[in-house]
């Protein structure tokens, strides 16, 4: 149950854990949602998956309905390669916002697939290049060294878009430590909360995250927006949508306890079952097709 929300609903189609899904199924699954009053389509971004930028190309040709990225990651591809996507995908929204969340990436995924050095600043400098960039801005790399040294970009090198984005980009930010939280609200134009959303409202530690971020727009006058991500396994049978959702539970147990969670937290999330205690005005709601 979803008390006091106030904003909008979208769906966010996690390739990794439904990777039978083809891309014309994913345009099939975003015209229902649409249908439904969904607001918004996110799709993630995972190597050996179906790339990102390609589903949702296929979604905003064909569906009326705002898009982004639950999240990019910034190991995978260069600030110039996600700039002139990005650019080019708002080409087939009709003006519709295109939504950017961006982070380092899980660990337990990504960081056993590419190194992962120093990811407050690549976040940073990645965001920063593409802001840059995207508003026709000329840049150069020596003011991005962590991007330019991970990428091997000529530092040197003066890049710039060729062409404009055709609609409005809104950039989300997906990690919680304090640094990158405090960048969010001097640069960015919310936070997004994944998976752990629910956890974290339970053991009273959301407002504590939202805080250190809106502090920092409030020190600026910027207003942010930020998303939050509730999962959901469905089938005809309870035992199966459970049995299902089991591993993606205690994946984010996994990621609780490395965030600091302490037998105490868990015992007050226990304690609450059943609620969840709302303070973000968008929501994804990650259905989870079972198999």
């Amino acid at each position: 149950m979803v008390r006091n929300f106030h904003g909008e609903f979208g769906v966010k189609f996690a390739s990794q854990s439904a990777s039978q899904y083809t891309v014309a199924d994913s345009v099939r699954l975003a015209q229902l949602a649409q249908a439904k009053g969904f607001k918004q389509v996110w799709v993630n971004d995972n190597l050996g998956q179906r790339n990102l930028f390609v589903v949702l190309s296929a979604i905003a040709a064909r569906v009326p309905i705002k898009i982004g990225t639950s999240i990019i990651v910034p190991y995978f591809r260069n600030p110039m390669d996600i700039a002139d996507s990005l650019a080019a995908l708002s080409e087939l929204t009709d003006g519709r916002e295109v939504s950017v969340g961006i982070a380092r990436g899980e660990l337990a995924r990504a960081g056993q697939q590419v190194e992962m050095p120093k990811p407050v600043a690549i976040v940073r400098e990645t965001v920063l290049a593409l802001k840059a960039l995207l508003v026709g801005e000329t840049i150069s790399f020596r003011h991005y060294p962590v991007s330019a040294a991970y990428h091997h970009i000529l530092p040197e090198q003066e890049f710039r878009l060729a062409f404009a984005p055709a609609a409005p980009l809104r950039f989300y930010c997906g990690g919680h430590g304090p640094r990158i939280l405090k960048f969010a609200g001097e640069a960015m134009d919310g936070v997004f909360f994944g998976d752990h959303l629910i956890p974290m409202a339970r053991a009273y530690r959301l407002e504590s995250i939202l805080k250190i971020s809106r502090d920092s727009a409030q020190a600026q006058t910027r207003t942010l927006v930020d998303v939050g991500e509730i999962d959901i396994a469905i089938a005809r049978d309870r035992c199966r949508a459970y049995d299902f959702a089991r591993p993606f539970a205690a994946h984010v147990l996994l990621r609780c306890e490395e965030m600091g969670f302490a037998a105490d937290d868990f015992r007050a999330k226990s304690r609450t079952r059943g609620r969840l205690i709302s303070t973000v005005p968008r929501l994804s709601v990650n259905r989870r097709p079972l198999p």
